[in-house]
């Protein structure tokens, strides 16, 4: 919801996602804590990714794809501790933004790194740049009209699905002997092109309400 500074996700009012929230917060375990540990998720997909170039098992990019929905469960169990299991705390929107983006980064960078494809370093370093602006730009717009915008067609659910699904097609393939692969690459270029454009769509949105508040 565009007025609300939460994503609207339709799994957190599934029975598995309140049941996991409802434990984490009986045991005492802080929002902030679950922030932190998404940033070590997305350390061991970006290692996983990592080891792509280097080795031809065809378990680094399912360890890649694993860390990648670990670390997403941490977004939304933050949150549900936070808000529903009533554990809010006075730097939550801190814990809860900052460790984002540098999830965002070490993630995309991994594949970068893991990828021999030409200038694959250099396209995942514009994908990460790209990535963080869109969270920029939403972060800008809620501080000048108070709304914040979690358009896509690009935003973090669209481009962690994005590399997952390029990580088990990865995976499949050298399961089926197949080396040679170009799916994370070209969803490099997927979520380069999509966040770049998610970016402009969010900025565009915010200057147009600017502009009719004048």
């Amino acid at each position: 919801m565009a007025n609300s500074s939460r994503r609207e996700l339709k799994t957190r009012q599934t029975s598995w996602a309140q049941g996991l929230a409802k434990m984490l917060t009986t045991a005492n375990i802080t929002p902030n804590a679950i922030s932190l540990w998404s940033i070590l998720f997305a350390g061991l997909s970006a290692y996983g990714f990592s080891q792509l170039n280097s080795s031809s098992a065809w378990w680094w990019p399912l360890v890649g794809a694993a860390g990648i929905q670990l670390r997403l469960l941490c977004n939304m169990m933050d949150g549900l501790v936070a808000v529903e299991g009533g554990k809010k705390t006075a730097t939550g929107d801190l814990y809860n933004d900052v460790p984002d983006r540098i999830a965002d980064v070490l993630i995309i960078l991994g594949i970068g790194y893991g990828l021999h494809q030409p200038y694959a370093v250099e396209l995942a370093w514009f994908a990460s740049l790209a990535a963080v602006m869109t969270a920029y730009v939403r972060c800008l717009g809620a501080s000048l009209i108070k709304v914040h915008y979690f358009i896509g067609p690009f935003a973090k659910q669209h481009r962690m699905a994005a590399l997952t699904f390029a990580a088990l097609a990865v995976m499949g393939e050298r399961l089926s002997g197949i080396q040679e692969s170009y799916s994370l690459y070209y969803a490099l270029w997927i979520v380069s092109i999509g966040a770049t454009f998610t970016f402009w769509r969010r900025l565009r949105r915010v200057a147009n309400d600017l502009k009719a508040a004048q």
